[in-house]
């Protein structure tokens, strides 16, 4: 995707390695289009990814195959994946400790991000049902968009083991670009009641409820510090950042980012007291 480093160096050096080894060169167009342009590209029977400063555990592929053999209807199986800085040091769980879910999770995972796209495997028969893959105009919720059509139709599992790990260093798009992260939430409602008419349906009452009752604010505070904390990793992340950049600079953004926050659940909620 248009990289001005080695990396294709490195690459043909382990193509010549290995023959199953098959590289594309494209200009720089960014992550969504490289991944879709690798979807159509593959031949094999499942398709996972692995971003260029991410690594995978040596068994991740084989203990994932394992869990889809037990179940055909699995269309995605993911796994827990830690957090390393640029020195390689473990920093955390990425998503934290909570208990992964599994199943048919439209629900779960439409009021919470828990599927790190480096420790996912897909069918690749998913996306052969699927009139769109990576949304080549979004920048930093592509995934999410994905994963939530997938988990619509299709079961979920995961093993809960560490067969990832996500690198965390500044040169990270997404530590740099957060802003962004607003506009590509709201565009992923917009195209759920565009492609998926009745995806609320999926939606339990009890959960509007918890949007409409009066702990809104509580809920509201939840779901935005776990965004908070899922891309600052936790407090002591947080605390450096902080230090290491203009103190106004970083309070402009985060009052910029709070009040975008809230101005997107505010029309969220509106839609959702309007279907009911």
């Amino acid at each position: 995707d248009g990289s001005s480093d080695n990396t294709l160096e490195i690459i043909e050096g382990m193509a010549r390695q290995n023959k199953k080894i098959k590289f594309f060169v494209q200009k720089r167009s960014g992550v969504s289009v490289a991944r879709n342009r690798g979807i159509k590209e593959s031949i094999g029977e499942y398709i996972a990814f692995l971003d260029h400063d991410d690594l995978w555990l040596p068994q991740k592929l084989e203990k994932q195959l394992r869990i889809f053999d037990r179940d055909h209807q699995l269309g995605l199986v993911y796994s827990r994946a830690s957090i390393m800085d640029s020195e390689g040091r473990f920093a955390g769980l990425v998503g934290g400790i909570a208990q992964p879910c599994r199943g048919y999770v439209f629900k779960e995972l439409f009021c919470e991000h828990f599927v790190p796209l480096l420790s996912v495997m897909i069918k690749r028969e998913v996306f052969d049902t699927l009139d769109e893959w990576f949304v080549e105009s979004m920048e930093m919720a592509e995934e999410i968009d994905l994963f939530l059509r997938i988990a619509y139709n299709w079961k979920i599992d995961y093993c809960d083991e560490i067969l990832a790990k996500w690198r965390m260093h500044p040169g990270n798009d997404s530590r740099l670009r957060r802003m962004l992260l607003i506009h590509d939430y709201n565009r992923i409602i917009d195209r759920l009641k565009e492609k998926i008419p009745d995806f609320r349906k999926k939606l339990h009452k009890n959960k509007k409820e918890e949007f409409l009752n009066n702990e809104d604010v509580s809920l509201l505070e939840f779901f935005y510090w776990y965004r908070i904390k899922t891309n600052y990793r936790d407090l002591e992340f947080l605390n450096k950042d902080i230090h290491e950049m203009d103190f106004v600079d970083f309070y402009e953004n985060y009052l910029e980012l709070t009040n975008n926050f809230f101005k997107a659940f505010k029309s969220l909620i509106n839609t959702i007291a309007k279907s009911r």
